[in-house]
């Protein structure tokens, strides 16, 4: 494929290199199903990899393939389908849809690519009709499937797909990515350290005038513990209280966006049932922010031990510091089961040592 066409689908796509690099070869001999796994930059690569199927399978070049690249970008491509759960999980029904979209022949290309979210977030009744589409889909059609990770109950479909890993984009991508569109470069540096390597957190913690002081809330709550309930609650309600910042900014986005299709349905330009799904997808979106923020917090409290470590006197201290590590990282890990997060925090707040001494 002409180089000028792959740097044209990958312009605006920061780092992941190695990725982009697989993906570049896939296009050139392509198999029937992927897996992207991590936890940022795995929807825009997913679009980006279908202009890069449509253009090879289809043979394009010049303006043609220019074209088929744009549709691509815009997620409106007639033969790149998106899929995402309607609900908090991928359901039976999903599955249900994802196999009769799959059974249909492309209507303008060579090749119909399927981009499925959420495949980590799997009920067990969908499992096995997943499985078999994936497994033995039509000649036609590509599978991209999403997930995190590779859990217990999706190793089974991850075994028959390619798998290509997102890690976590490199902080100073990051920052050179957010300068490039027009943030300054104290706060691009600063929305990059704390976003985790992921690029969609980056850009929305970029437009976050709180995030410095929610950071400082968190890095300070060692020192506010004292091991009294009433501490305890006070801290779970400020930290529900800093989460709603951060949400105020995203609920603010997808405000704008919602009114924008409102626009369009009554130009005519879009269905209600795309209504329907961008209001599922903004509540996911909510769900997985919050956990974001929660794992953000619990990385600074941690540092902040790590940091008290260095400082310790005698090696009961130490233990101390090591073991409230130990806590937060068990936390951390286990908000990947969607638990009642104030009594998380509650229980954790509780274990964690006070360094007001």
């Amino acid at each position: 494929m002409d180089s000028e066409l792959i740097n044209l689908i990958w312009d605006g796509f920061p780092g992941q290199d190695n990725a982009k690099a697989q993906l570049n070869a896939a296009a050139l001999n392509q198999v029937h199903a992927y897996m992207f796994l991590g936890e940022s930059g795995t929807v825009d690569a997913a679009f980006r990899f279908a202009a890069l199927v449509q253009v090879q399978a289809n043979d394009l070049e010049g303006s043609e393939a220019s074209r088929v690249i744009d549709l691509c970008l815009r997620q409106s491509h007639a033969d790149v389908i998106s899929f995402e759960p309607e609900g908090s999980t991928l359901r039976v029904s999903d599955a249900e849809q994802i196999i009769a979209a799959s059974a249909t022949t492309p209507l303008e290309s060579a090749k119909k690519v399927l981009i499925v979210t959420g495949v980590d977030e799997i009920e067990p009744a969908a499992i096995g009709k997943l499985l078999k589409v994936v497994e033995e889909p039509p000649p036609s059609t590509v599978f991209v499937l999403l997930a995190q990770s590779v859990l217990p109950e999706i190793i089974t479909i991850a075994s028959r797909c390619t798998q290509i890993l997102f890690a976590p984009f490199a902080e100073e991508a990051l920052v050179k990515h957010l300068v490039e569109t027009g943030v300054d470069s104290a706060t691009a540096e600063l929305a990059a350290q704390t976003s985790g390597g992921n690029i969609e957190r980056a850009k929305l913690l970029a437009t976050d005038p709180n995030l410095a002081a929610r950071n400082n809330f968190w890095k300070a709550i060692p020192y506010k513990l004292n091991g009294r309930g009433a501490v305890v609650s006070q801290l779970v309600n400020e930290v529900e209280a800093k989460i709603a910042e951060v949400l105020e900014v995203l609920e603010a986005e997808q405000a704008n966006e919602l009114a924008r299709l409102d626009e369009a349905i009554k130009e005519q330009k879009a269905t209600n049932q795309e209504r329907s799904r961008m209001i599922a997808s903004h509540k996911r979106a909510v769900r997985k922010l919050r956990t974001q923020e929660l794992k953000s917090g619990l990385s600074l409290i941690a540092g902040t031990y790590r940091d008290a470590i260095t400082t310790a006197v005698g090696t009961q201290a130490a233990d101390e510091l090591f073991a409230a590590s130990d806590a937060i990282a068990l936390a951390n890990e286990s908000l990947i089961r969607n638990p009642n997060e104030a009594l998380l925090l509650q229980d954790l707040f509780f274990k964690l040592p006070s360094l007001n001494s």
